[in-house]
């Protein structure tokens, strides 16, 4: 029997974090998957803790790689992958429950979907506080209707630069030779994108399905480093440009882009790239697609204030919002 999905999970020095990950998985009630674990070369005993589940474990294949970063071991793992559909879960996180390929698999059978999104909890590791998001009152009905759904979920900040909260029909990845871009950080930005772009018919579970840790040492989002920035400059001009010609969904696009870029300010404001301020600058027509509703406020802001006290005041909510 083929697998319907294929749960590839990226590894690299979690050795904290690995085994909740793998068992998050692995105690699923509906199991008809396969769980794709890349080994991006560890240094920690992240690769025997995994070699210990594949040998019990039928379902797990386990790849070794020279490190590479998490793009490389992504795309690594969809080559390798089988099923009809496919998520990620980084190593460092996990699945709220049980019960989160069934809440999937219910929703792609009831509304043939080429993309299911899902809600998230964040676990701030500094105050172990778990705070639920997206939870949005919203009409099932806009299952049905793709582009309502999607404005819906850009209106609401639902849809965001995250490939783990996301299950994507295995098909459309192959027919659009979709990978992620390597040598970056940010990566989901261009993926999720190409996702809008592609996919007809979205879906969205309104149940939290995947609970993502904030906060970790080493990991890519806490990091605030010049290239961690430049990079997400890079990647909104990179998806943007890739849609240039197309018409359909435009509108969405511009949207998703418009709210990447405005965290893309807040983290932005004490660099000192000239390189990566100019294009800062230059992106700043995107505030006027301010669909989504933190958008819409930076907009009116920066009709108020100056280009570097709106960078300044994004700065400082983004320090509030993470203070936990």
């Amino acid at each position: 029997m083929n697998n319907k999905y294929s749960i590839i999970m990226p590894v690299y020095n979690v050795e904290t974090y690995i085994e909740k990950a793998i068992e998050s998985v692995l105690s699923q009630t509906y199991t008809n998957f396969e769980l794709i674990i890349v080994d991006d070369g560890s240094t920690d005993c992240s690769c025997q803790i995994c070699e210990r589940y594949e040998k019990k474990e039928n379902r797990i294949t386990l790849i070794h790689k020279k490190n590479g970063g998490l793009s490389s071991a992504r795309n690594c793992g969809l080559k390798f992958a089988n099923g009809q559909y496919v998520l990620f879960i980084d190593s460092d996180d996990y699945w709220y429950n049980e019960n989160v390929l069934d809440n999937i698999d219910s929703c792609i059978l009831k509304n043939e979907s080429d993309l299911v999104v899902f809600s998230y909890g964040k676990l701030y590791l500094n105050s172990n506080e778990l705070v639920f998001c997206n939870l949005k009152k919203w009409d099932c009905a806009l299952n049905c209707n793709s582009n309502e759904l999607t404005k819906f979920m850009i209106q609401e900040n639902i849809y965001k630069a995250c490939a783990w909260n996301k299950c994507v029909r295995r098909e459309i990845i192959d027919i659009y030779k979709m990978a992620f871009p390597e040598g970056y950080l940010n990566e989901d930005i261009v993926w999720c994108g190409e996702l809008l772009k592609y996919c007809k018919k979205i879906s969205y579970i309104n149940n939290i399905c995947y609970i993502y840790r904030q906060g970790r040492r080493g990991s890519i989002t806490s990091s605030k480093s010049c290239k961690n920035i430049s990079d997400r400059v890079d990647l909104i001009y990179k998806g943007l440009k890739s849609f240039a010609d197309i018409k359909d969904k435009r509108n969405f696009i511009l949207n998703y882009y418009a709210y990447e870029y405005c965290v893309s300010l807040g983290l932005a404001y004490f660099i000192k790239n000239e390189k990566t301020k100019k294009q800062l600058w230059k992106l700043k027509g995107l505030l006027k697609n301010d669909l989504n509703k933190k958008v819409h406020i930076v907009h009116i802001l920066s009709n108020i204030f100056s280009f570097n006290i709106v960078r300044l005041l994004l700065c400082i909510f983004m320090k509030i919002k993470t203070r936990k």
